[in-house]
């Protein structure tokens, strides 16, 4: 090896040139070598890998390296310059470092360095294996630890470290295959839908549990303007012949009182007219009985004893109290899904991508597609690998159990035969998988869109197997420029199709834009949303316009012609209170308002109420009770909304005693 500087030849494992005292650039560890008792050739070396620097602001130190031959263990220390030149009595300091020897001793190699313009010489103890030969000298000069290219690197090594922990995802793939991406990304996307469904389904069981633990204020009221009075009235005298003064009714409505208290219901309830009150009974309910009391017209209160025949009433008032009971629990849920959905990506055999732009409604974005192809033979092994999975997953045994006791509260088990325990249904579910689940591939495509690493699109085709015709196909498309963005969202099944398309904006978590709605290629409505924020499954704010488009032959005997109106929907909810307000437009006149309402607190105590009763079943103690019914009273309230007396004739029918 040559020195640069001069052109000496020097040894293979010099440090120094020992001609000039130039440093070799090639090198950059001083190595140590040990020998053996019979001073063989060295078998192994050692690189020194740290060397603790430190400065001092007079002058430059001597760096002093050891090494104790019986254990191999380095010392480094940096000596000022005072105390290296008490230790080498007035030599110049250097740079000692030594090497085993085989009589034990401690030889070394004496590196001198420029002090004070002196330049000390080479110092080789005798019986010393020397790396260098005597008599040589050299010249380096001694240099400051480069603490800020060490400071440098660590910078950078903590740049990539913090790198790699914050876009480490996205750093993977910008190098993963396509197959690799789409496959992540598909694991990703289902692992959050799945998440979100969770939250939203734990949500629902929560307002379940509550809803029979809570006291319910709500109403719900019916306007019209005279313009729709009007209409109504020309419609009605065209259409019947008659006239139909409907001048004075400008409202109706309903509001009750709610208290559920374990398994009693008790409720107070008003039936309005131009919000004045006309009837404004009592309801109690329990397992056993219904009773309906009406103090302001009738002593006596009605009673119902439930029985197989009316049960029905009790328990469709009840049935939602047991769904939380029943329904799968939600970890269940997430297990089965996060577990079973993912399944179909072991078949996919590659995935092409392709640099795209898509873009819906003017606004455009630059995308990645993932195009995949599937190994129909490996979908099979998917799907006979999953019933075999299936056959023995005791959390899938219970959530298939868990629905079935469900529809039994709805549908009495008619799906799977009244008759059957949940153990039965689940063996005849099991039974059906071979049927529901034969395939013979895939049958279809699927593609993903993908910007950075959001899926901001998807098209999903499914084949028929035997004609390879398109039976479904799912389209949406979400491109972004800033706040904005485009959606389209599209399925089309047997011929059939529905469409949403527009662009928005989003605003923190509220939405915004303009929608047209379609049904088999044809505009049914344009859609303005003024604003649209979930915060969770029960805080919603919305505020919408919807002007209808349809074809107006289907509606050629209406009474308007529905073109010509619009709705305006708004609701803001949240778990203590709601607020449904829809107004109704026709010609860009107000034609009518339905307003609902609702408010929860804490709940009431339900009593049976202390009242005398007459049994309902019974048609003789039903006419006794109608025969002490204040129909006067009732007439006096019809009369104080404004009803007319033309209107309130049919009454005197009742006064006679009798429904029958």
């Amino acid at each position: 090896m040559k020195c640069k500087n001069c052109g000496q030849e020097t040894m293979e494992n010099a440090s120094f040139c020992p001609e000039c005292g130039q440093k070799l650039e090639n090198e950059t560890v001083v190595e140590t070598v040990e020998t053996t008792e019979s001073t063989e050739t060295a078998e192994s070396t050692e690189a020194v890998e740290a060397v603790e620097a430190t400065e001092t602001v007079e002058s430059t130190g001597t760096v002093e390296a050891t090494e104790t031959a019986e254990t191999g263990e380095s010392k480094v220390s940096l000596l000022k310059k005072d105390d290296a030149d008490k230790e080498n009595t007035g030599s110049a300091g250097g740079f000692s470092i030594p090497t085993s020897t085989s009589s034990g001793s401690t030889g070394g190699i004496s590196i001198p360095t420029s002090t004070s313009g002196a330049v000390g010489g080479s110092a080789v103890p005798s019986g010393t294996a020397s790396a260098i030969p005597s008599g040589t000298s050299s010249a380096a000069k001694s240099k400051k630890p480069p603490i800020g290219l060490f400071a440098g690197i660590g910078a950078v090594v903590v740049l990539l470290i913090l790198c790699v922990t914050v876009f480490g995802n996205s750093i993977g793939m910008m190098f993963a295959s396509p197959k690799d991406v789409y496959v992540k990304t598909e694991k990703k996307v289902i692992k959050e839908q799945v998440d979100k469904f969770a939250k939203f389904y734990d949500e629902y069981l929560e307002q379940l549990d509550k809803a029979y633990d809570q006291h319910v204020d709500a109403s719900v009221k019916l306007s019209w303007s005279d313009e729709a009075k009007e209409l109504y009235e020309e419609y009605s005298s065209s259409d019947y012949g008659g006239d139909t003064d409907l001048s004075w009714l400008d409202s109706i409505g309903l509001n009750y009182a709610l208290d559920f208290d374990d398994d009693k219901m008790g409720a107070d309830i008003t039936f309005n007219i131009n919000d004045k009150v006309i009837l404004n009974p009592t309801l109690y309910m329990d397992m056993e009985k219904m009773i309906i009391d009406m103090p302001d017209f009738a002593e006596k209160a009605l009673e119902l004893q439930f029985d197989e025949d009316n049960q029905e009433v009790f328990d469709s008032i009840y049935r939602n109290k047991d769904l939380k009971e029943t329904l799968p629990k939600s970890e269940d849920l997430k297990k089965v899904l996060n577990k079973y959905l993912p399944m179909y990506l072991e078949a996919v055999k590659e995935v092409k991508k392709t640099a795209e732009e898509i873009e819906v409604a003017g606004i455009k974005q630059k995308v990645n597609k993932y195009e995949a192809v599937f190994d129909d033979e490996k979908f099979v092994e998917v799907i006979k690998k999953m019933k075999e999975e299936m056959k023995k997953d005791k959390e899938l045994e219970r959530v298939v159990k868990a629905f079935y006791e469900t529809s039994l509260l709805y549908s009495e088990g008619q799906g799977l035969g009244d008759e059957l325990t949940a153990d039965e249904a689940y063996d005849k579910f099991i039974e059906n998988l071979d049927e529901e689940l034969e395939t013979e591939g895939f049958g279809g495509t699927s593609n993903i869109f993908i910007a950075g690493n959001k899926v901001v699109g998807r098209e999903i085709t499914a084949l028929n197997p035997d004609t390879d015709e398109e039976t479904f196909t799912l389209n949406y498309k979400i491109p972004t420029n800033g706040k904005k963005f485009g959606l389209l969202y599209e399925i089309i099944s047997e011929g059939s199709s529905f469409a949403v398309e527009g662009s928005g904006e989003m605003k923190g978590k509220a939405i915004s834009g303009e929608f047209e709605l379609s049904s088999d290629d044809e505009k049914t409505a344009d859609i303005t949303l003024n604003t649209l924020e979930f915060k969770s499954g029960t805080d919603i704010k919305l505020n919408a316009d919807i002007k209808p488009s349809v074809d107006s032959e289907m509606y050629e005997s209406s009474l308007i012609d529905i073109n010509d109106s619009s709705f305006n929907v708004d609701l803001v909810s949240n778990q203590k209170e709601a607020t449904l307000k829809v107004d109704f437009k026709y010609n860009d006149k107000n034609f009518a308002t339905l307003v609902s309402e609702a408010k929860t607190s804490a709940k009431k105590e339900v009593k049976e109420p202390d009242v005398e009763t007459v049994d309902m079943s019974d048609s003789s103690e039903q006419n006794e009770w109608i025969k002490d019914f204040d129909f006067d009273e009732l007439v006096a309230r019809l009369e104080d909304a404004g009803v007319p007396e033309e209107l309130t004739g049919f009454i005197s029918y009742f006064k006679q005693g009798s429904l029958y």
